[in-house]
């Protein structure tokens, strides 16, 4: 059987690791229930690239390797 992958959909599921520079609430769904996590400044947080875009700059920025 052969399996379906969406290259967008794997594009989108890369993270990439980001310093919290003003605090941060983010939520995701964990067996179909919210489950929220508070990052406080200086915090570091794995985000896709979608869900950092509108946080760039005032509530987060990239680690630079």
């Amino acid at each position: 059987m052969a399996t379906n992958r969406n290259p967008a959909s794997a594009e989108q599921a890369k993270t990439a690791t980001y310093n919290v520079i003003s605090p941060l609430t983010h939520g995701v769904l964990v067996k179909d229930k919210p489950v929220e996590t508070r990052y406080e400044i200086g915090d570091q947080v794995d985000l896709t690239e979608a869900e950092a875009a509108p946080l760039l700059g005032h509530t987060v920025q990239p680690v630079k390797g």
